[in-house]
């Protein structure tokens, strides 16, 4: 559709096109020319195709798509006017440009007892959950973060008084900004320099990196679309585009230095940017969260490892409940569980195991995340908030059916 539109664009534009150094004098020629045609690379077809595609993937076999446009542009429209426009932000938002705080997770937690946990026990009917007073000797808290030992270069730096925690904080917080003002420095360069940028780029290449960048900022500044999409996601997609503009920022910080120095620089900062972002550089020194692909532990390898025990657990529970209950049932785990569960048909199962929303007369399933670290994950305005659970809770209300050292099943 753009591209359809440009060709009476670049016409009317083609006196104001001939002074941006962008455009080679063969490409000033070319619009130059009264039969000059613009023949875009993407076609009508292939957008049908796109979208059909994209129409049987969401609609047909996924199912995902009944009624989130929808239903996100009335949260959005919402979410402008309100006064909580923090609780409808992803944390993905403190990676920002121009973002420095914290994810204050005890704040957030409390946002989500006042409105998710008591709005739902207000709707359910009498006696579905327990009373107030049951819950109030179960105190819970936010779990801390798991956190590398201290490697050998870790404690080397501690014993000279440097916190390696909040060093790795700030080095990822200030490469995730580099990465975004390099973005940007290259646009303007790629523009405007009448000795840097000497060859033809692509007008359609041009117009998907404009509308890639457009997107970061919408997803950044309208509330709801950093929950329901993912700022994280949509810049690593957007670097398809935005990665060239990337390279021409880093050679514009070093171009009246020679050649050579200009690509040793060049590689050197990829390189770190590469060592920050696969997390080799905090593996070295430790004293932050682990990576799933360098440790057995931390929050993603407890979420999305499946272990044979839980498998176990699955197949006796769909064999020995399921299909021997005459009665609806209802099974609660929390978020990653939840996933997991899905290898199971027919199971009705809901999403949150928190103590004031645990039905007295459910199932609560409890993997082996929750049973070894007594730790639960859940999803909260697009942050996901761990929180100590409190076994005794379980243990003094429920009746313990199934355990099998790594997994227990609560009635």
């Amino acid at each position: 559709i753009v591209d359809v539109c440009m060709q009476p664009f670049v016409r009317l534009m083609t006196p104001y096109i001939r002074k941006i150094p962008l455009f080679t004098q063969s490409s000033l020629e070319a619009l130059s020319n009264k039969d000059f045609i613009f023949k875009p690379l993407i076609t009508f077809w292939m957008l049908i195709l796109l979208v059909s595609a994209t129409f049987l993937w969401t609609g047909v076999v996924t199912d995902t798509a009944s009624g989130s446009i929808t239903n996100v542009v009335k949260k959005t429209l919402a979410a402008i006017g309100s006064n909580a426009k923090e609780d409808v932000r992803s944390s993905d938002v403190s990676a920002g440009l121009f973002s420095y705080s914290k994810i204050n997770y005890d704040a957030l937690f409390q946002s989500y007892k006042k409105k998710v946990v008591e709005p739902a026990r207000t709707g359910a009917g009498q006696g579905a959950y327990f009373d107030v007073a049951t819950y109030a000797r179960y105190p819970i808290q936010v779990a801390p973060d798991d956190v590398v030992p201290l490697t050998y270069l870790g404690k080397t730096l501690a014993h000279v008084g440097i916190d390696v925690s909040k060093a790795n904080y700030i080095f990822r917080q200030v490469a995730a900004k580099l990465l975004q003002l390099l973005i940007g420095i290259g646009f303007v360069f790629a523009f405007f320099s009448k000795r840097f940028v000497k060859r033809y780029l692509d007008t359609e290449f041009v117009l998907f990196a404009l509308g890639s960048l457009m997107f970061l900022v919408a997803i950044a500044v309208l509330p709801v679309l950093s929950v329901e999409y993912g700022l994280l996601r949509a810049f690593q997609q957007s670097l398809i585009f935005l990665c060239v503009f990337l390279v021409v920022g880093s050679l514009a910080l070093v171009v009246k230095l020679s050649k050579k120095k200009q690509i040793l620089f060049v590689s050197i900062l990829a390189l770190t940017f590469f060592m920050s972002e696969t997390g080799v550089l905090t593996q070295l020194f430790g004293g932050y969260n682990p990576s799933l692909h360098l440790n057995n532990d931390g929050l993603y390898y407890d979420s999305y490892v499946l272990h044979k025990t839980e498998i176990t657990a699955m197949d006796w529970f769909t064999s020995v409940v399921k299909n021997t209950s005459r009665v609806d049932y209802q099974v609660q785990a929390d978020k990653y569980i939840f996933s997991k569960f899905l290898l199971q048909k027919d199971v009705n199962i809901s999403v949150d195991v928190y103590p004031e929303l645990v039905r007295q007369n459910s199932y609560v399933f409890l993997g082996y995340t929750n049973v070894h670290k007594q730790r639960v994950t859940l999803s909260y305005s697009g942050t996901l908030i761990t929180y100590l659970y409190p076994m005794q809770f379980l243990d003094d209300n429920k009746n313990l059916i199934y355990n099998n050292g790594d997994v227990r099943i609560y009635k």
